[in-house]
């Protein structure tokens, strides 16, 4: 059986074996998140989009497996988080929102520095030093998002970037 040494490798804390056996056998979900707990962002991340499925887990679980990922360094994972957090209209959730999408764009996903940039330019977070609409429209761009590129040539700049 082929899966044999990743499950024994799973079961000593290999978290990268965990990850490995997730897809081939039924119980995905607990793999994920032992790989998860055992350090790997990434598994975190996939964790949580698995349990997202129709009859999956409790969203402050979600949270917990996005929020997890998120410190462990995956982009994608503080970006989902971001997004929830973004569902709700009080100034501290857009501020820990916006909190989150700088770590995603901090991680090269542009769509974290496209989500940012776009609260910055409507004026629901409030600019702080080099940290501007601008600026993250052209790291955006930078990263070969068309929206930041477009929202740079509305804002009458070259979609080339003005800041290199």
């Amino acid at each position: 059986m082929a899966e044999r040494p990743y499950r024994q490798a799973c079961e000593r804390g290999v978290g990268v074996a965990c990850v490995t056996l997730a897809p081939r056998v039924s119980t995905t979900l607990q793999l994920l998140e032992r790989a998860c707990w055992l350090g790997q962002a990434e598994a975190c991340t996939r964790a949580a989009s698995f349990a997202e499925r129709p009859g999956g887990v409790y969203p402050a679980h979600l949270s917990a497996l996005f929020r997890r990922g998120c410190s462990l360094g995956d982009p994608r994972a503080c970006l989902e988080l971001a997004q929830s957090q973004l569902t709700s209209s009080t100034a501290a959730d857009l501020e820990v929102a916006g909190g989150l999408l700088l770590q995603a764009c901090e991680r090269w996903e542009a769509e974290g520095c496209l989500h940012l940039a776009q609260l910055l330019q409507s004026g629901s977070l409030p600019a702080r030093g080099p940290l501007t609409a601008l600026a993250l429209f052209d790291r955006t761009c930078a990263m070969g998002e068309s929206q930041g590129c477009a929202a740079l040539q509305q804002m009458g700049l070259p979609a080339g970037g003005p800041l290199r």
